[in-house]
């Protein structure tokens, strides 16, 4: 008669949603497993690829539902139960996530639960006994890198836990770069191009990010599975595997998300909701700023000079230069009548020195920007001071005794000139910082970063109101140069 505890270690070996239950005490003694049914979800869907039944795996799923804890921490030890010589090859954005998950899932084999059932199956190495790295003497492997980290290397099951950074949705650069270090670098890694095993899980982060990739691609299995039902993006896997709820809006897993907190993010962050908890990034057209309405021009910013009417400086200051801080903005603004025309951008972490010294590059870059209007926050009057008497046309702003609105209501202020089509910025083939700009205004207000948007607002604020000068004949007259 088998003992009770024979009886898990057959139900584990067998299935790998119980594994995962049986060994969480062991990787999270002081926390309380939280059960959910997408955890058999994404356990039976690695099951099928271990198996050789998908092929090619794609998990998008919500922060903090346990994806790393099944796809990077526990699947090779379970796998390597029955097939102790199968390779593993990880990639995340970050080493030290890659690191860690590697260290845990080589101490659930290490475990003495793990050890009493199957120890006598395989032993690890110790000349290969790695935190990235570490093999056993049935030939088997799990390795780990960050991102761009993997060539040369090869594995028969390929995966990639969280391939970009969060913040890195506002950057349309460092989402391609994933992208292409994917393609290039990861996606071939696969030893048995003719039997691939890969898989990609993921929280969606905008339109344009790596699982928007493959899915465009094609040949990938999409296991979706967002916080709130919805009914018009479920479908049945290929194995058969169907989302279980039947009411729209019903919670994933109310256990460790509920509906309160669900609604409380939505209306908090409503663009990363919906990306990151719907995985479905629809609403990274903007919020405020729509991609779609920008205008641009493809001239020369700095042959531009003589067509404006105004030219001015607007910067929005921080205390201090730290990583986590608040970024300096400068901009140089010009006005055509009722058209503003972005001409040049600094975005940077600067100290105090350091923003005086780019008000000075910038006041001699663009001698014509009479105006320098700097906001009254943080460094801002301290600035002023320091560089009364040695630059002219220094403007605190808003203006004395002016009640400075919210952030949001400054950006609504000047909705209207965007959607009307009066703001034009350089064409990205002309300024290789415009696609970043365009994206840091479509993520406000959720966005990491709103320095460049106050900048925005204060310039336009500054210049709209000079809107009934007129300009000296012929000025801007001419708007080829427009597209």
């Amino acid at each position: 008669m088998p003992t009770r505890e024979q009886v898990n270690a057959e139900l584990a070996r067998r299935h790998f949603y119980d594994f995962v239950v049986q060994s969480w005490p062991v990787l999270h003694p002081t926390i309380e497993f939280t059960d959910g049914w997408h955890i058999g979800a994404i356990a039976e869907h690695l099951e099928a690829v271990t198996r050789g039944q998908i092929k090619n795996l794609l998990i998008t799923v919500a922060p903090r539902h346990t994806k790393s804890v099944l796809a990077s921490i526990n699947w090779v030890p379970w796998a390597w139960i029955d097939n102790p010589q199968e390779t593993f090859l990880y990639a995340s954005f970050a080493s030290h996530l890659a690191s860690d998950h590697s260290v845990k899932a080589r101490r659930l084999i290490e475990s003495d639960w793990y050890q009493r059932q199957w120890g006598d199956r395989y032993q690890l190495t110790s000349d290969q006994n790695e935190k990235m790295k570490f093999e056993n003497d049935k030939t088997g492997a799990r390795t780990a890198f960050g991102m761009g980290g993997a060539t040369g290397q090869g594995a028969k099951f390929v995966i990639v836990d969280d391939p970009h950074d969060i913040k890195d949705w506002t950057s349309p650069k460092k989402m391609q770069t994933a992208i292409e270090t994917y393609e290039s670098s990861i996606y071939n890694r696969a030893n048995t191009p003719n039997d691939p095993r890969r898989v990609i899980i993921m929280q969606r982060i905008s339109d344009r990010d790596l699982a928007g990739h493959v899915v465009k691609m094609g040949g990938w299995e999409h296991l979706m599975l967002p916080t709130q039902y919805d009914p018009a993006r479920s479908s049945v896997t290929s194995i058969g595997w169907r989302d279980p709820r039947k009411e729209s809006g019903e919670i994933l897993c109310p256990a460790r998300f509920n509906e309160e907190a669900a609604l409380a993010e939505k209306k908090r962050r409503p663009r990363i909701y919906a990306a990151q908890y719907q995985q479905c990034p629809s609403t990274d057209e903007g919020a405020i700023f729509r991609r779609g309405a920008w205008q641009y021009y493809r001239d020369d910013p700095e042959g531009m000079v003589a067509r404006m009417q105004f030219i001015i400086q607007s910067w929005d200051m921080a205390f201090k230069d730290s990583a986590t801080s608040s970024k300096v903005a400068g901009q140089v603004w010009g006005r055509i009548d009722a058209d503003f025309y972005l001409l040049a951008r600094v975005s940077e972490h600067l100290d105090f020195v350091a923003s005086i010294a780019a008000v000075q590059r910038m006041s001699a870059a663009w001698p014509e920007a009479s105006a320098k209007v700097i906001e009254d926050k943080a460094n801002g009057p301290a600035i002023i001071n320091a560089l009364t008497g040695k630059i002219s046309g220094l403007i605190s702003w808003p203006p004395s005794g002016t009640k400075m609105d919210s952030k949001t209501a400054r950006a609504w202020a000047i909705q209207p000139f965007h959607e009307g089509g009066n703001i034009f910025l350089p064409h990205p083939t002309i300024c290789d910082w415009t696609e970043e700009f365009v994206e840091l205004c479509a993520a406000f207000p959720d966005g990491e970063f709103d320095d460049d948007i106050d900048c925005m607002t204060q310039a336009l604020a500054y210049l709209s109101q000079s809107l009934g000068y007129a300009a000296p004949e012929g000025v801007g007259k001419t708007r080829g140069w427009r597209i």
